[in-house]
This record gives structure tokens, C-alpha cells and sequence, in this order.
């Protein structure tokens, strides 16, 4: 997006760009080096409708034929998603006497989503990219601390990297997420931090790459489904996942609320599995 106004961009990537990069979910997955910055990048994604569709506008109509043509999977949520329900059993989101459009989203890993976009970018001769590059803090011209007022003449002119190295810029974009260190940049230059709402339903959930037995895959694949979701109805608290991923996986995933996690260990995983009520 950038591009489309800049010249020159230069994204600064903290994780090295490791060979699994290359390669497929089963390869990120058995390298933990590949995305640290990412902490659920081995996790189930699900790109909402929106976002797939600003991600092909972004890319000018590229990015869905280059996730289909990398395997991934385009599926209507409302009908080729089932969700079991206490109260109603088993069925797709919308049913079958409901004439609504389709509403699209990618059902495939996260390594697919990222590596795909990365791919497009790479292509843009206004964009590089700098692997294994921390920036450490910004560079501020016109700061005063000692004056309150004189901080809205200041601006940002760049970033500092932990080498200490200063990268110029025009503009500059935090983008690092929930983990993002610009709160204490600001404080640390006598800025006001921004304000922070949080909201919790204190969830946790892990999972497996699995391949299903021929003849369920099959079964599925008859009956046009690519996702299986139960969701936790109060006053029960755990849930179960499992999607279709590119190259013949399945994502299989179980967690709970307000505190109901599962464990790392794979036996006591398997074991949480079996207590979930679905």
C-alpha cells in the first residue's frame, strides 16, 4: 500500500528468513526458528472475508489466484463450514434454503497466507526488504522535553537499529503488533503513551498438522466440507477445530475459556481432546 505513494519502501523484517520459508506448513511447522516473531504462526488462521478480499485488492486482483495456485483452499464459510450446536446438532452456518451470497475466506495455513503475500511484494520494484533488522528506537528532530507544547513541532526522520545504525525515512510504520515497543520509545522521549483498552475471555488452544484416514478425507471431500467447528455454549467452556490446509492436511485444534487450556505435553493434549464434550 505503501508503494502506491512512496518511492522507495524498506520493510525491516525481525525474523531471518529461514529455507523453510520456502517451503511448506509441514517445514515451518518442524522449524521453530522460521517465524518466532509470529507467535501462533503454526496455529490455525482464518482470514475473514474482508481481509481476503483487501489483501486481492492490494495486490490488484493477484493475491486469490496465487493462494489457489499455492493450494489454498477458497471456501463460503456460510456453506462449506459445518458447526455443531447443543441445541441443533450438526449443520452448516447458513442452510441450504437461504439465498445468500457466498461470504469467502482462505482456509489454508498461515504460511500460506504469509509466504504467498511476501512472494507478490517481493515483485514490487519499489519494495525491499531487510531480514533479521530489530529497530531499537525512532529518530526525533525538534523535541523539547522540557517545553509540553513545543512536542507537536517534533517528527519522527527515522528509525535506530539495535546496531545502532539510523535508517532516514519520510515516514515510518510500527507494525510489529501486540508486542510493539513504540509505547516505550514515546515515554522514553517524554511523550504521552496511547491509551490501552484490553478485553479478555482468557482463551487458550494448541493443536496438530494431521493427515485423516483415506476413506474420512474422502467422505468430506463428497460432501464438500472443509471445516468442522464445536464452539463452547455457557455454561461449557472447551471447543474443538479441525480445517482442511493446503497439500492434503487438516489443522485439528482444542482449547477453552477463562482459563481451560490445554497442555503442550502431546499425551496430556490427546488426554483434554478426549474430555472435550463434542
Amino acid at each position: 500500500m505503501l508503494s502506491s505513494h512512496f518511492d522507495k519502501v524498506l520493510l525491516l523484517e525481525r525474523d531471518n528468513l529461514q529455507p523453510a520459508s520456502g517451503g511448506s506448513a509441514v517445514d515451518m511447522c518442524k522449524d521453530k526458528r522460521a517465524r518466532r516473531g509470529v507467535s501462533q504462526y503454526n496455529k490455525i488462521h482464518a482470514m475473514t472475508a474482508q481481509g481476503l478480499r483487501t489483501f486481492d485488492s492490494i495486490f490488484n486482483g493477484r493475491y486469490v489466484p496465487a493462494l489457489r495456485a499455492a493450494g489454498g483452499n477458497i471456501v463460503d464459510m456460510l456453506r462449506q463450514f459445518m458447526f455443531f450446536h447443543p441445541t441443533t446438532g450438526l449443520r452448516p452456518w447458513a442452510r441450504a434454503e437461504h439465498s445468500r451470497e457466498p461470504v469467502l475466506t482462505a482456509a489454508c495455513s498461515r504460511h500460506l497466507l504469509e509466504s504467498t503475500a511476501r512472494q507478490l511484494v517481493t515483485e514490487n520494484e519499489r519494495v525491499s526488504i531487510q531480514y533479521g533488522a530489530t529497530t531499537a528506537g525512532l529518530v526525533l528532530e525538534g523535541l523539547r522535553k522540557s517545553s509540553s507544547s513545543s512536542s507537536k513541532k517534533a517528527a519522527v526522520t527515522g528509525v535506530v537499529l539495535d546496531d545502532g545504525s539510523q535508517l532516514p525515512a519520510c515516514l515510518v510504520v510500527e507494525c510489529s503488533g501486540r508486542g510493539s515497543p513504540l509505547p516505550g520509545w514515546l515515554a522514553a522521549a517524554g511523550l504521552q503513551r496511547p491509551r490501552v483498552s484490553r478485553a479478555s475471555c482468557n482463551t487458550g488452544y494448541a493443536g496438530w498438522l494431521v493427515r485423516l484416514a483415506p476413506h474420512i478425507d474422502a467422505e468430506l471431500a463428497a460432501a464438500d466440507v472443509h471445516g468442522v467447528a464445536a464452539v463452547a455454549v455457557p455454561p461449557e467452556r472447551t471447543f474443538s477445530l479441525i480445517m482442511r490446509l493446503e497439500g492434503g492436511l487438516w489443522m485439528a485444534s482444542v482449547g477453552g475459556h477463562q482459563g481451560v487450556h490445554p497442555e503442550r505435553d502431546e499425551a496430556q493434549l490427546l488426554q483434554f481432546a478426549r474430555e472435550v464434550r463434542h
